[in-house]
């Protein structure tokens, strides 16, 4: 039955294999008998998600997916964490889509479905499409759109958007074509733009989806599509109002103002001053009004952060107060612990690959280290004699320092 689904779908053995497609038989206990017959305990299973208790008699466990077809979630390993689930009947009392639940390996807000097989087409292309569904994401990768992931239906958050900017800083959003819902979820711009990504969005006909309009088209079609339709953010929203503002002039200085909103959010002064002129001409306003409302909205910006830290500073005194002063580190042992931590970290594990094939430990960890200078002298001597050692194309170990040191102290240099 779940295999009928995908080949109505259109996947081929080979992407069923490539994003570990499955189905969930239909029954109480199928996985819960099979699991337990590989090894594996019912403490583990229930940790995990994939089996629940009954309500009120935890004794009689049952399986948490049944008779659905199920979209693995991978982490940016390629090892499994969670399960996305679909039901296969039309009937009405039942979730559409059923979802692992947070585990302690599956954090939501950390997590892009698709991310462990798109990374590198991200990295090659430089541009991460973000689509909402599961199959959005495979139809594309059908398409030959390999650097596509997908927020899985929920909100953006801070994890997802740091996740995507690992491997670029350009996100191309695809919308269905559905004005109503462009609206309502368009606040996901503003919180990219935030992070310090560069934002297009495409939109796709009334009624289509990326899943529905790439089978439509064909695999050709609908590359040319996305490369023809992609407009910047500032594009893409006067677009998506224009038909509004043109009739109604308070609505258009409504938009004007939730366009100064948006180019508030960049981080970078001079892709504001960016888009501050290009609003200005599709608008057909005055960049220097523009100009006083954005700065109107940084103001009020800055304010929201020194009266959310002041806040949080307030609030962390009142906690100091409880606790007593003797179990408090300095901020100089503070450093020194954190700082001893990175060193030992760059020594025993530097060289380690992780999830990428060319990066390891050491180049993620100097990049995050990049603009600062540590308080301690011996640990700051370390790290610049690791930062000069990697600039000629070696990664020191902990042999070479020992050998280094050894060599110094004989010959007396500092």
């Amino acid at each position: 039955m779940g295999l009928s689904y995908f080949k109505e779908r259109g996947f081929n053995p080979q992407i069923i294999e490539k994003f570990d497609l499955g189905y969930a038989m239909d029954g109480w206990d199928y996985f819960l008998k099979a699991a337990k017959a590989a090894g594996f305990e019912e403490d583990i299973l229930l940790k995990a998600g994939l089996i629940l208790q009954k309500e009120g008699d935890p004794s009689r466990l049952y399986d948490r997916f049944r008779g659905r077809v199920t979209f693995s979630i991978h982490n940016i390993s390629g090892k499994p964490i969670g399960f996305g689930a679909r039901i296969l009947t039309k009937d009405k009392n039942q979730p559409k889509y059923i979802n692992s639940p947070e585990t302690p390996i599956y954090h939501k807000s950390d997590v892009l479905y698709g991310m462990f097989q798109a990374k590198k087409a991200i990295r090659d292309f430089d541009n991460c499409f973000l689509v909402e569904g599961y199959t959005d994401v495979i139809s594309m990768h059908l398409s030959g759109i390999e650097n596509v992931v997908s927020s899985s239906g929920t909100s953006l958050t801070d994890g997802q958007i740091k996740l995507i900017k690992r491997f670029t800083n350009q996100v191309t959003v695809l919308y269905d074509g559905d004005a109503a819902g462009i609206k309502a979820s368009i606040r996901g711009i503003d919180l990219l733009l935030e992070g310090g990504l560069n934002v297009k969005a495409v939109v796709f006909p009334d009624g289509d989806d990326p899943d529905s309009f790439s089978r439509k088209v064909g695999s050709q079609a609908f590359q040319d599509y996305l490369k023809e339709n992609s407009r910047d953010f500032i594009g893409f929203k006067i677009g998506l109002y224009q038909e509004e503002f043109e009739k109604n002039p308070i609505r258009k200085a409504e938009v004007i103002r939730e366009i100064v909103q948006s180019i508030g959010k960049i981080p970078d002064p001079i892709i504001r001053s960016v888009y501050t002129k290009e609003a200005s001409g599709l608008l057909e306003i005055e960049e220097e009004i523009i100009h006083t409302e954005l700065n109107k909205s940084l103001i009020k910006s800055q304010k929201e952060h020194f009266q959310k830290a002041k806040e949080e500073a307030e609030a962390e005194e009142k906690l100091e107060e409880l606790v007593p002063s003797k179990n408090l580190l300095s901020v100089e042992d503070t450093l020194r612990i954190q700082e001893k931590e990175t060193i030992r970290l760059l020594l025993n594990y530097g060289w380690k690959k992780l999830d990428d094939e060319d990066l390891h430990l050491c180049h993620y960890l100097m990049s995050e280290t990049a603009d600062i200078v540590f308080f301690t002298p011996v640990y700051q001597k370390i790290l610049k004699i690791y930062r000069d050692s990697l600039s000629n194309g070696t990664i020191p170990t902990t042999d070479f320092f020992c050998l280094l040191f050894r060599c110094r102290d004989s010959t007396g240099s500092d």
